[in-house]
């Protein structure tokens, strides 16, 4: 659009656009980065899983527990409080921790998966003018044709900010929240006299 706006005549010049560099590179980030979206997809899915089954667990084996508090009049909103809060503290603690760690990790993975998909990419074919060395531009002047500063990149820096740290804390205390309320339904909905019947 900025070269159109030149003072030229334009039925003596036809103006084509030439983005065989930028596919070229371009693709290899963009089959990485689908790589990296089903990676990160996975990794969810399966984790919200092993969350969910360790805390039904952990509630389970505090059954006893529960229906203690249930008999003395402690309501099962506070119940379900508490274990909600004592997750969340060891969340916290924990997602504070992968902090320190998580860049080093991510930056290890991200050089895994580039060097993977940087093996699979052919090499860009650009084709070159009929004399293999100069193109005429639009001004009239010769200018050299040179792809050697065509360089794709060889790596990823990867960094983890604080914002990111920020939405782990945000998702994953909604996720240990909803794991627990969900797990603590079937305990909290027992009478107290038949979980103490259960467990003698």
């Amino acid at each position: 659009a900025q070269i159109q706006k030149l003072d030229l005549d334009w039925n003596c010049f036809k103006l084509t656009v030439d983005n065989t560099a930028y596919e070229a590179v371009a693709s290899s980030l963009t089959a990485m980065q689908n790589m990296v979206t089903g990676l990160i997809i996975g990794i969810v899915i399966v984790s919200i899983g092993i969350l969910a089954l360790i805390l039904n667990m952990w509630i389970k084996q505090r059954t006893h527990e529960t229906g203690i508090l249930l008999s003395i009049g402690v309501s099962k909103v506070k119940i379900v409080a508490q274990y909600i809060l004592e997750t969340l503290i060891i969340a916290v603690i924990a997602f504070g921790l992968s902090y320190f760690s998580s860049g080093a990790i991510a930056q290890g993975t991200s050089n895994l998966l580039f060097s993977q998909v940087e093996e699979t990419q052919p090499i860009p074919e650009i084709e070159t003018p009929d004399d293999g060395t100069e193109y005429l531009d639009i001004t009239g002047q010769y200018i050299p044709y040179d792809t050697s500063n065509m360089v794709a990149p060889d790596s990823i820096e990867v960094h983890v900010t604080v914002e990111h740290l920020l939405w782990v804390y945000l998702l994953g205390i909604i996720l240990c929240t909803a794991a627990v309320t969900l797990a603590s339904v079937s305990i909290v909905k027992m009478k107290p006299k038949n979980i103490l019947s259960q467990m003698s």
